[in-house]
């Protein structure tokens, strides 16, 4: 009888375009991962100075909050707004994320069209093998045949990643496995998980926020004529969210709450994810291993929603001190000149298009 294992050499060798693709999925998750930590930067010192505005009105100087965002911003500036520091830290960094995101997810479709087309010559090649050995007997046993080569699809990392609300967790005694919820193979565009859909839904609001708080205050044009940063700071905000304008105001405080919530939101999970690999794409529990102790041991204390616990703690403080900053929650404002207040105005409304 025929030998009928399959020999190292009838296997179909991965195509040029896989191995380029392949490599290249590589490369651009590596620019992902770099450029989100490098922006991070970035983030961490410019929540910094929101947050100092919950610290306790002492001394006399710093009596109040918006005086005291103004100084940790004027610092936090030196880190990340000057000549050289701005261009890589602020928006490289930005772009390399977002283009490098962009262009991965359609890396992976394309890497999973290759793997198919080569599962199907997989499966013929198979097919062709057997008529030979045993003919009479292919349409019975091609279909599992099939069945079995298209559930292999789903046993590729990228793809398990890029579907993981649809998989399940087992456990063995050394690790933790991922493994397919269905038989089904995974879909060559898979709907954006959790974490992707809030980076894809903040950008528009991030282009808002830039715009008016960094490209706009900058022009040259009368009567803007470049506000420096020691006249345009969180004095702004507060401009923002205690405008007479009703629709500025709500307009202002919409756009702010959009931003800190999906911006540090979106940030955390991806700090989880390049923490943990296997964590969930979302602030959501993880689950529990039988043999983690360190998990079993936290569940206790947090319920496994430290994550979550931090967002709300983050999303709250930001809440608050912006609050204080715009003279709310007992705090008090600070004289802005009225030459400086004109042109804030200006770009408030510029901004929001009501000029």
């Amino acid at each position: 009888m025929a030998d009928r294992r399959m020999r190292p050499s009838d296997a179909i060798l991965p195509t040029t375009t896989l191995r380029f693709v392949s490599q290249t999925v590589a490369i651009v998750a590596v620019v992902q991962k770099a450029s989100a930590a490098t922006f991070s930067v970035f983030a961490v010192v410019h929540l910094a100075a929101p947050l100092s505005a919950l610290l306790p009105s002492k001394p006399a100087y710093f009596r109040s909050a918006e005086n005291r965002a103004n100084g940790v911003a004027l610092l936090g500036r030196e880190v990340y707004q000057t000549e050289w520091t701005e261009p890589v830290l602020v928006w490289g960094s930005l772009t390399a994320h977002v283009v490098s995101g962009v262009a991965l997810r359609w890396l992976r479709v394309l890497q999973r069209f290759e793997r198919r087309k080569i599962r199907k010559e997989e499966v013929k090649r198979r097919a062709r093998e057997m008529a030979t050995i045993r003919p009479g007997q292919v349409e019975d046993e091609l279909p599992t045949l099939a069945h079995r080569t298209e559930g292999e699809k789903d046993l590729a990392e990228e793809e398990l990643e890029e579907t993981e609300a649809e998989l399940v967790a087992t456990t063995t005694t050394d690790e933790e496995i991922v493994v397919p919820a269905s038989k089904s193979a995974a879909p060559l565009f898979p709907i954006p998980n959790f974490h992707q859909r809030t980076g894809y839904l903040l950008l528009p609001f991030l282009a808002h926020h830039a715009w008016v708080h960094r490209l706009l205050p900058a022009s040259p044009l009368p009567p803007i004529s470049a506000l420096s940063p020691s006249f345009f700071n969180y004095s702004f905000t507060a401009l923002s969210l205690t405008h007479d304008s009703v629709l500025l105001r709500a307009g202002s405080a919409i756009s702010y709450a959009t931003v800190a919530g999906l911006a540090t939101y979106h940030g955390l999970v991806g700090w989880r994810i390049m923490l943990d690999s296997a964590a969930p794409r979302s602030l959501a529990p993880k689950r529990k291993r039988a043999d983690d102790k360190t998990s079993r041991m936290r569940r206790v204390t947090t319920g496994g929603r430290e994550w979550q616990a931090a967002w709300i703690a983050l999303v709250s403080g930001l809440a608050v001190g912006t609050a204080r900053i715009a003279g709310y929650l007992g705090a008090e404002r600070i004289e802005v000149p009225a030459f400086v207040a004109k042109r804030m105005d200006y770009v408030l409304r510029r901004g929001f298009a009501q000029i």
